[in-house]
């Protein structure tokens, strides 16, 4: 709201299906904030072909609100923007995650332009230690790819995916008891099949585009000046490469592997010795996932005694041009 500097604000709450209490939430907390909710609007579908939406038009006109916060799902707030448009208001929407559908923007085009959207997923291309896993995503499923038809730069790491083979070739010696089972068990093959985050290629810090790309020799000793431009040259290529792999990988996809890994992490403490995975074999497996820590694709992965991850961030983006634009990270 500082930031911003908007106070006049309207809420349209998407409940049920979306943001049952988000509009709510976030209502409460911007009148805290000293802002002036002037209204919250209900809206209890997506399609945006009810009476809501011109019910909420015709409002935001009259009470010409600075800032609209839309909870709603991305087909109602991509009409709810067109409307806007269409009518000449200049209203700034901020959106919850749900607008970070294509759908949003497909429906409004550049009538959107300005508008931000909050996620709790930061993008690959801002995390300091996805330069492997961009690499190796992008081996395995395609991406951009270079002008020689290579989907990955030629630095890239060793497939970071936990094989079939791996936990066979490594299975677990019922003869020699529990504790050996654990020593010689999945929890090794794991460990063996996943490369350590950035060994040889993430430098602290760095986006991961450029930390998937090992910096050339600056000599020009080694085969001439000519020969050290050409180095440089291939170098940029690179970055350029692994910048657009990033950005072509969905942001969920680096939690969805970290939260693979805390699954793969606690069965192979919790597994070895038991017979079957039945109730409480669950359970163990998910309080050894709340015990757990370990450096991740998305950072430092551990959870509070609610579940919670103990590090959440909120990511900003805005759009441009018809395409979403990561602006800041805000690390709790």
């Amino acid at each position: 709201m500082h930031t911003l500097n908007r106070h006049r604000i309207t809420v349209v709450d998407g409940e049920p299906r979306y943001g049952t209490t988000l509009g709510d939430r976030f209502a409460v907390h911007a009148a805290a904030l000293g802002a002036s909710v002037t209204s919250l609007y209900p809206e209890h579908g997506d399609g945006g072909d009810s009476g809501d939406l011109d019910e909420i038009v015709a409002a935001l006109d009259g009470e010409a609100p600075d800032l609209v916060y839309v909870s709603t799902g991305a087909s109602f707030a991509g009409k709810l923007r067109s409307r806007l448009a269409d009518s000449g208001a200049s209203i700034q929407i901020l959106g919850s995650d749900a607008l970070l559908e294509p759908r949003y923007t497909d429906e409004t085009r550049t009538a959107a332009d300005g508008d931000l959207i909050t996620s709790l997923l930061t993008p690959a291309t801002r995390l300091p230690a996805a330069g492997a896993f961009v690499a190796a995503y992008s081996a395995r499923y395609g991406g951009p790819a270079d002008d020689e038809g290579a989907t990955a730069p030629a630095t890239r790491s060793p497939d970071m995916t936990p094989s079939a083979d791996a936990f066979h070739s490594h299975a677990p010696d019922a003869s020699r008891g529990p504790d050996a089972a654990r020593a010689s068990g999945p929890s090794r093959a794991i460990g063996a099949a996943m490369p350590a985050h950035g060994a040889g290629l993430v430098r602290s810090g760095m986006p991961a585009a450029r930390a998937a790309v090992a910096a050339p020799p600056d000599r020009d000793d080694v085969d001439g000046p000519g020969g050290a431009r050409t180095r440089q040259a291939a170098h940029e290529a690179a970055e350029e490469l692994a910048q657009r792999q990033a950005e072509a990988i969905p942001a969920v996809a680096a939690y969805a592997y970290d939260a693979t890994r805390a699954i793969i992490r606690a069965a192979a403490t919790v597994l070895p010795g038991r017979m079957a995975v039945d109730a409480a074999a669950r359970h163990d497996i998910a309080a050894a996932i709340g015990r757990g820590t370990f450096a991740g694709v998305t950072g430092s992965v551990a959870f509070d005694r609610w579940g919670d991850t103990r590090r959440p961030s909120v990511e900003l983006y805005t759009i441009l041009g018809g395409r979403l634009v990561a602006l800041a990270t805000r690390t709790g």
